[in-house]
């Protein structure tokens, strides 16, 4: 991270898509007037203790080696309003082995503001019933989980789901099948390679962040 960062006070986004960290300096949590961050870290064990210092709005998170879950602390962040785990090697294309993010907490719940959370290019089995607690949820992105198997049937409870981002050619549940657990307003994309783009979109959209 560039000397001298933490004493940009008023600085709101910080994208350091393309550099990997081993460890997020602990000087990035005084940095008071972040909203959005993007970062490419080995493993859980980078993200510092006292990240929820925080007030961000958006997370994006590249691991290289490997995330078996999601760092508790980032549970801690209650402004957070997106937020995007991925395995960094498969951007563009996916090897399971290098995937190994394999479970979502439940404690997620804890995320009151959440609006997207994007899980795509990881090792997910299932998704949990608590998904469908989070009352401001509008878009899910779990693409290139070739061993998601199942889906909890209270996902159709949901009432602010909006858009759930999926390939139907890399999990392993009929398309029918997801069409009838999702709540009736709930747009399912389901083209092929439609996520790498998406997935791409919100890194390009970093300088255009509003208010």
């Amino acid at each position: 991270m560039p000397d001298g960062i933490s004493k940009m006070k008023n600085l709101a986004i910080l994208n350091l898509y393309g550099t990997k960290l081993e460890q997020i300096p602990k000087d990035l949590t005084s940095l008071s007037s972040l909203k959005k961050l993007c970062i490419i870290i080995e493993d859980e064990s980078s993200i510092p203790e006292d990240m929820n210092k925080l007030k961000l709005e958006e997370l994006y998170v590249f691991y290289t080696k490997g995330m078996k879950t999601i760092p508790e602390v980032i549970f801690h962040i209650p402004t957070l309003k997106k937020l995007g785990i991925s395995c960094e090697n498969n951007l563009f294309w996916y090897n399971k082995d290098t995937c190994v993010l394999s479970q979502i907490p439940e404690t997620i719940v804890q995320l009151k503001e959440l609006e997207g959370l994007y899980v795509d290019y990881n090792n997910l089995k299932e998704l949990p019933e608590c998904l469908d607690k989070l009352p401001k949820l509008k878009e899910l992105s779990v693409s290139a989980n070739t061993e998601l198997g199942k889906i909890s049937k209270s996902f159709k409870n949901s009432s602010s789901l909006e858009t759930f981002y999926i390939n139907p050619f890399e999990i392993n549940i009929p398309t029918d099948t997801l069409e009838a657990i999702l709540p009736s307003q709930c747009k399912m994309v389901t083209e092929p390679y439609a996520l790498q783009q998406f997935r791409l979109s919100f890194l390009n959209k970093f300088n255009t962040f509003q208010e």
